[in-house]
């Protein structure tokens, strides 16, 4: 029975070992040639899947056997559920990879939330953008011009889903700012239109480069002058567009302070990263790592990137992501508990109100190749314009909840009668509710 045992513990070992040889390096052509690499995506479409392809559209080449590369969507834990399946469940052959959302890697020191990956065994190919060019915003007319107006004014902001919630919390925690957030928006145009609107007086967090989101449906607002950026989410690093603006880290009365709040900015550092999961071989992850960085100095991406408005300012490679990933990770105890302190309090958050309407629906529009949409609804004569995100809007047509893209679109009709919720004429549904 006791060699039984020994047997049976080799037999188990020998599999893991085939299961987990990495690729010889000669071998990782024959190997990749007619097969395609998933890259799982922590957020279903917008400026992410744009990101990812404009990555994918280029690094295969580089690879040896030019794989073909793909996308899945893996939403959820705000973008962090991806990690999961990387490392419990995927393949570690180098087929699969994951783009998961810029808090993935920083779980840990954010949250006691359960996760099944670790941070520091995941693999690092490259990050797109470190640039992390990211404000706090104001309306021009709000009385707000500095970081200690922001401590003794009070300010409503609002703002979509993402990290900015967090970085209000470690204002007002660490910095003593007081900020009240509205969130979550459905989408980020919303949250502008909010502040557009004066339902809100600024917005929790938004990006000054041309390729941020709201520069596609507002260009003119920070040229205008309308809105203008009061707080740079950094801890340490200035921007070369906003130079003047105050950085947060160091508005910090304290090292630790400080160090918290670098803790707080670190997925302002990798903003788009690309990992791949534990184990992988060496060898596949440095042809990875060195296709990332080839890929990222193509001309071609560059070009794509231009025309795209999609920001790539300072890709990093996976060995520099490996060492800021350790570096932070590395900081004191007492900064750790103060940022993850900071984060727990949520009494500065106030939900977004919703208002309803029946209509019948006349006109689908998608946007371009993604899930999204602009309906056109008439309502007692009127035309009555509605956007649809498949990341956030629930949909429910005849009784069955539509939780999945790309079959949102797929599930509404012409002439369907359709209860909205929403927060007024051309914003984003919350919720659609659809039938005869």
């Amino acid at each position: 029975m006791k060699f039984q045992n020994i047997a049976l513990a080799i037999t188990v070992g020998i599999t893991s070992w085939i299961v987990a040889t990495p690729v010889k390096a000669e071998n990782l052509a024959e190997f990749f040639s007619g097969r395609a690499i998933t890259i799982h995506m922590g957020f279903p479409g917008g400026g992410f899947l744009a990101s990812a392809q404009l990555v994918g559209n280029h690094m295969g080449k580089y690879i040896p056997g030019n794989p073909k590369i793909v996308f899945s969507p893996r939403p959820g834990r705000t973008g962090t559920a991806v990690l999961d399946f990387i490392a419990q469940w995927a393949p570690k052959d180098g087929t699969h990879l994951a783009m998961p959302g810029s808090l993935g890697p920083w779980m840990p020191l954010l949250s006691d939330t359960p996760i099944k990956y670790d941070p520091l065994k995941l693999v690092y190919i490259g990050n797109v953008n470190s640039a992390g060019d990211t404000y706090l915003f104001t309306r021009a007319d709000a009385g707000i011009k500095s970081l200690a107006d922001l401590k003794i004014k009070s300010l409503r902001v609002s703002n979509a889903r993402g990290a900015y919630r967090n970085f209000v919390a470690a204002l007002n925690n660490i910095l003593g700012t007081k900020i009240t957030y509205i969130g979550d928006y459905p989408a980020h145009r919303d949250a502008f239109i909010a502040m557009i609107r004066g339902n809100t007086q600024g917005v929790a967090g938004a990006g000054v480069t041309i390729g941020a989101e709201h520069r596609h449906y507002f260009p003119n607002l920070l040229k205008d002058g309308e809105v203008i950026p009061i707080l740079r989410y950094s801890a340490n690093t200035k921007s070369t567009t906003h130079p003047n603006v105050p950085i947060a880290g160091q508005s910090a009365n304290t090292e630790t302070q400080k160090k918290a709040l670098e803790i707080v900015f670190a997925n302002q550092v990798l903003d788009r990263p690309i990992v791949g999961p534990p184990g992988m071989s060496s060898v596949t992850l440095k042809v990875f790592q060195d296709a990332f960085m080839r890929a990222m100095k193509d001309p071609a991406l560059i070009a794509e990137a231009k025309a795209k408005k999609l920001g790539i300012e300072s890709p990093m490679s996976g060995i520099e992501m490996k060492a800021f990933v350790l570096r932070i990770f590395a900081l004191p105890d007492a900064a750790k508990s103060m940022a993850k302190r900071a984060l727990r309090d949520s009494s500065f958050v106030k939900h977004v109100k919703y208002s309803t309407f029946k209509a019948q629906l006349m006109k689908i529009k998608p946007k371009g190749k993604s899930p999204h949409a602009v309906l056109l609804f008439k309502s007692k004569e009127k035309s009555i314009v509605v956007h649809l995100d498949a990341r956030t809007t629930i949909l429910n047509a005849y009784g069955r909840d539509i939780t999945i893209p790309p079959f949102k679109l797929r599930s509404l009709t012409h002439g369907m009668i359709c209860e909205i919720s929403w927060t007024g004429h051309d914003t984003t549904a919350h919720k659609l509710t659809c039938g005869d």
